[in-house]
């Protein structure tokens, strides 16, 4: 129990991680909290730090837990491209 006499609960939350110039950013996207710092692990602990204090003001809802997958887009060829490769079968026929 906290100081407070209130319960504390633990939950993980997803954290995008990226370098942008010569800062690392962590954003939670299910909060919307988001912080930098000039390391990974300075990022993190200031994303941890102000999720933390986002969430005492604005709790969360219980939630189901979540499944994450990757997907796989093609993208399609542009017009140069098609013809590029039309035109190297035609030539290696």
């Amino acid at each position: 129990m906290t100081n407070e006499g209130q319960h504390t609960k633990t939950r993980s939350f997803t954290v995008i991680l990226y370098k942008e110039d010569e800062m690392y950013i962590a954003e939670c996207p299910e909060v919307g909290t988001v912080d930098q710092g000039e390391t990974m692990e300075e990022a993190i602990n200031g994303l941890k730090e102000a999720t933390r204090l986002y969430l005492e003001e604005f709790p969360l809802p219980e939630s189901s837990p979540k499944f994450f997958t990757t997907i796989e887009v093609s993208k399609a060829l542009s017009y140069h491209e098609s013809l590029a490769r039309r035109q190297s079968r035609y030539w290696n026929a």
